[in-house]
């Protein structure tokens, strides 16, 4: 599994955590057979969905839309 902390990346806000507000957050690349990614907080364990060949892009926005749910 290949994971890259997403704290520096440009043009890609990143709502805090619905479950516990941190923003101390990841993206998680996954690569099994195919391309799998995922926002993960690291301080209450909290992920993303994970989807097949999804861009970071659209990971993003699934955490946000998540957060913006309240954890939903």
């Amino acid at each position: 599994m290949k994971t890259t902390e997403i704290s520096q990346t440009p043009n890609m806000a990143l709502e805090p955590c619905p479950f516990c507000g941190r923003a101390d957050l990841l993206h998680s690349e996954k690569h099994l057979r195919s391309r799998f990614l995922h926002v993960h907080c690291w301080a209450c364990g909290a992920n993303g969905p994970a989807k097949r060949a999804m861009t970071e892009k659209e990971a993003y926005a699934n955490w946000n839309q998540r957060s913006n749910q309240g954890g939903a």
